[in-house]
């Protein structure tokens, strides 16, 4: 009687442990769900995040795929923001430039009507020319800058899509780990 009593609490307490362990892959689970739809706001418990097991390494890892999410994206946001702050000025340039080529077409016009000023008006007008290809290689280099920085911006996007299929592979692999070793 005494030994059924005993496996009766053994088996007991192996449900109970094997509960509590199925619960807390359940919520990790559903923790990355979150994380891969998307949701970086999602916030982890600290008594998992403090457990010094497999499970406890599995919520660790969660936290740290989350935060790399959060510095990638943040850093894709500025470089974006670097790339708009260089198409803006591109785009003042290029409208300094219309006016003074506006400006250079009305010369031009006087040039023809007054003989007389011929000679001094076409240096003027070759000032303005040389003005006019510095510049658009300003231009071509603030446009070639900004191009530069999308390859970056991109390559950059591939490594994260790439660090992010790792880490979920790994988290992956660490739940099957779990899974297995509850069989």
């Amino acid at each position: 009687v005494s030994a059924i009593v005993s496996l009766l609490i053994v088996i007991f307490a192996i449900y109970i442990v094997i509960k509590k362990m199925t619960k807390d892959i359940k919520y990790a689970e559903m923790k990355m769900v979150l994380l891969a739809e998307g949701n970086l706001a999602i916030e982890l418990e600290a008594k998992h995040l403090d457990r010094k097991d497999e499970i406890g390494n599995m919520f660790k890892s969660i936290a740290h795929m989350q935060k790399s999410f959060k510095e990638i994206i943040t850093g894709v946001k500025n470089e974006c923001d670097i790339v708009l702050d260089s198409v803006n000025v591109t785009k003042e340039k290029i409208e300094d430039l219309n006016t003074k080529i506006s400006d250079v077409s009305a010369t031009t016009e006087e040039l023809s009507a007054s003989m007389e000023e011929t000679a001094a008006s076409s240096e003027e007008v070759n000032a303005s020319s040389t003005k006019m290809n510095s510049l658009i290689d300003t231009m071509g280099g603030t446009v070639e800058n900004g191009a530069n920085t999308a390859k970056e911006i991109e390559e950059r996007a591939i490594k994260l899509k790439s660090d992010a299929i790792k880490s979920q592979e790994e988290s992956n692999s660490v739940t099957l780990k779990i899974k297995e070793s509850l069989k």
